[in-house]
């Protein structure tokens, strides 16, 4: 990421400025997603401490990611840069996180497919559903009827950054951990709405700018969708 090279990008807030710009596309089925996560990488690999050729010490540093600085990092990555008001969510349609216009229902960007050209390889996946867990719950199958669940599942995420140009700026960090979704349905003969609530929390390792890495926290989504029965 450069995460973003020591970070200079995500800590001053500036967007990348790319050559190309995200044009809208309509989706439906959107969650609003979030992201709340922290960076540790290396900072200094066994330095001699007051060169007396006997004392080294090794440190690590700490970056946090919120919604504003990932947005950054993505206009890095897929060289590109957002309208106003872009924000991050998830396309049920497609199973993949999303750059969104302001309104929530236009995609700018689909984050897994990425970029692979000439100068860059970039993507991240989310997978909510990597592995089945236990869920309980309860429905009504029936018209009008109803469903609630609460389902435990083993998600994946994979954040993947390679510009051919600039080797500092490498970055590979994935991993899996618990995602909660809370889901509930409801139907009648002219509508359904599907509500869903998820709540993943990874642990990913890697490589961030290069340096070796980890990333914790937590990425959440939510959202309704009303659709008309066939």
């Amino acid at each position: 990421m450069k995460l973003i090279k020591a970070a200079s990008l995500a800590l001053l807030g500036v967007l990348a400025m790319g050559a190309s710009s995200a044009k809208a596309v309509p989706t439906q089925g959107f969650l609003k997603l979030n992201v709340s996560m922290t960076v540790q990488s290396q900072a200094l690999i066994d330095t001699n401490k007051n060169g007396d050729g006997k004392t080294y010490i090794s440190t690590t540093q700490k970056q946090k990611v919120n919604n504003k600085i990932f947005l950054a990092l993505l206009a890095e990555m897929f060289d590109t840069n957002w309208a106003a008001g872009a924000q991050l969510g998830y396309d049920l349609n497609r199973d993949q996180m999303i750059v969104a216009d302001k309104t929530g229902t236009n995609v700018l960007f689909y984050c897994g497919d990425g970029v692979s050209n000439a100068t860059r390889q970039a993507y991240v996946t989310l997978d909510w559903f990597n592995q089945d867990g236990p869920y309980s719950g309860k429905s009504v199958d029936a018209t009008p009827g109803s469903g609630n669940f609460t389902g435990y599942w083993q998600g994946k995420i994979e954040i993947y950054y390679d510009n051919f140009s600039d080797a500092s700026v490498f970055t590979d960090l994935q991993g899996d951990g618990l995602n909660v979704e809370k889901y509930s349905e409801n139907h009648t003969t002219t509508s359904s709405t599907v509500s869903r609530d998820e709540t993943f929390t990874p642990f990913s390792i890697g490589s961030a700018g290069g340096k070796d890495a980890i990333m914790t926290g937590k990425v959440t989504a939510k959202g309704k969708v009303t659709s008309n029965a066939p």
